[in-house]
């Protein structure tokens, strides 16, 4: 266990998590419903067009080692693909590893931190309703081998707007 203080702040019934994975600052929804963390492509880049993303879906068919089959909210099957990141920044916390699962084809931009990091997660809740993080089973939260980096990922993605 390491000691980390940071928190999910409830807003509109839904908790809430920002996290830095260097080149943006998008918001995690805690989703206890959720059996892993997901990010949306849409939520690394809100430009991608459709043309990108089936590129996108290529690069993550042959660099990607570790997938997982999803079924979406509204019921389409969708396919996850494993990517770990280093030093990702939750609040004040430096998370050494974070790893999700990025879903190229969906229809609407998600990030969800799902069961898989919460589960490592020593919490309480204070008066307000927010969740507070004392602790992370760093041990527990274990990367599969096999998966994308987050950097070489991203520095795909860019380079997607950059041949347009």
């Amino acid at each position: 266990m390491i000691k980390i203080d940071f928190l999910a702040e409830r807003e509109n019934s839904a908790y809430r998590l920002s996290y830095d994975l260097g080149n943006s600052v998008p918001v995690l929804k805690w989703d206890t419903g959720a059996k892993y963390t997901v990010i949306s492509a849409g939520m690394l880049d809100d430009n991608i067009s459709p043309e990108n993303i089936e590129r996108l879906k290529s690069y993550c068919e042959e660099h990607s080692h570790y997938k997982e089959n999803f079924i979406s909210a509204s019921g389409d099957p969708i396919k996850g693909y494993l990517v770990t990141a280093h030093d990702v920044r939750m609040g004040n916390a430096l998370l050494r590893d974070f790893h999700y699962y990025l879903v190229v084809e969906n229809k609407i931009d998600i990030a969800l931190l799902g069961y898989d990091f919460i589960d490592c997660c020593m919490r309480s809740a204070d008066a307000h309703g927010d969740i507070l993080i004392s602790e992370f089973d760093d041990i527990g939260y274990a990367i599969p081998d096999g998966a994308m980096e987050n950097d070489e990922l991203i520095s795909f993605i860019d380079s997607l707007s950059e041949d347009v």
